[in-house]
């Protein structure tokens, strides 16, 4: 079993401070864990040639193919590899089921609270570049070359530069064509379309799992105050087609949660549904419907929808 950390991709390690493999070993199974770079250290991308992006995907294929060549001498079957991971980590692990790079290398899969269409990052890949090498450099400006911008960066100590980064977002994305990309397509449409690593998976997600996000309770009446002034921040990230009125489909998922004149304010608990929904339970149904259904189509469809449940439930 090869594990893939969580940690937003900004966090994480694969040493055992947090996830002890002792069970898994008692049971003569052997367990491989790796790291990879996070933050702008593995997912920095000027979204062209010069910076492609994904590094920390990269590591861990390069972690993976190891492992293919290596884990007989210890014991292991390379034809039996199953990865796993948890959040970020499933995360990648969804990213590694629908790259071609990764073909062939393992023969199972298990997603814990994340899949390839789980989205975290906000912003853009590029602009968060260039902005944060504008903050070193005032030169550096949307028309500058990409060379420009990574030889800004790259004259910045690593602390101070991982340290200013925070305050940006870096994940996975979408690469431009090279010989070495790791994904290029569009994840939903590799899923639809069956272009994907089809191996037996287990997908799921935990009950109101965005407690993790809400430390306090305060905050989660700040946010429900918010949501209930500006139904339309609501809205998950991601591109909209022109012409989508916000405030409606606002206001439409708003009501699905508190009722057509219900508020968050006097339903807390709806918060946490929300933004479960919104970080993992959304994505993980659609995963499971994605990848479950074309396989079960010559099945009836009673028999179809059960599959569907017990994989959601799983």
């Amino acid at each position: 079993m090869f594990w893939i950390h969580g940690g937003g991709f900004a966090s994480g390690t694969g040493d055992f401070n947090f996830f002890d493999p002792t069970p898994f070993l008692v049971e003569d199974v052997i367990v491989v864990t790796c790291n990879y770079r996070l933050g702008i250290f593995g997912f920095l991308s000027t979204e062209d040639s010069v910076l492609p992006g994904n590094g920390g995907l990269k590591d861990q294929l390069l972690a993976l193919k190891w492992t293919e060549d290596n884990i007989a001498y210890f014991g292991g079957n390379p034809n039996s590899i199953t990865i796993f991971g948890e959040s970020a980590g499933a995360m990648s692990v969804g990213d590694h089921l629908v790259s071609p790079k990764t073909t062939g290398l393992y023969t199972a899969a298990i997603l814990q609270s994340g899949n390839a269409l789980t989205y975290i990052s906000s912003g853009t890949p590029r602009t968060n570049a260039y902005a944060l090498a504008h903050s070193y450099n005032s030169s550096i400006i949307s028309s500058s070359d990409s060379r420009e911008v990574i030889q800004v960066l790259q004259g910045i100590e690593a602390d101070t530069l991982r340290d200013a980064a925070l305050s940006y977002s870096f994940g996975p994305l979408l690469e431009v064509e090279t010989n070495e990309s790791f994904i290029t397509d569009p994840r939903y449409e590799l899923l639809a379309s069956g272009a994907y690593n089809q191996v037996p998976i287990i997908l799921g997600h935990n009950l109101e799992e965005s407690w993790t996000f809400f430390p306090t309770l305060a905050l989660v009446e700040q946010v429900a105050a918010s949501v209930d002034s500006d139904p339309s921040t609501m809205l998950p990230t991601m591109p909209l087609k022109d012409g989508v009125n916000k405030t409606e489909i606002g206001e439409k998922i708003h009501a699905a949660y508190v009722g057509e004149n219900g508020s968050f304010s006097d339903d807390l608990a709806a918060v946490l549904n929300w933004k479960s929904d919104t970080y993992f339970v959304r994505s993980c149904y659609k995963d499971v419907i994605l990848q479950i259904f074309p396989q079960c189509i010559c099945i009836n469809y009673l028999f179809m929808a059960l599959v569907v449940k017990v994989a959601v439930v799983i």
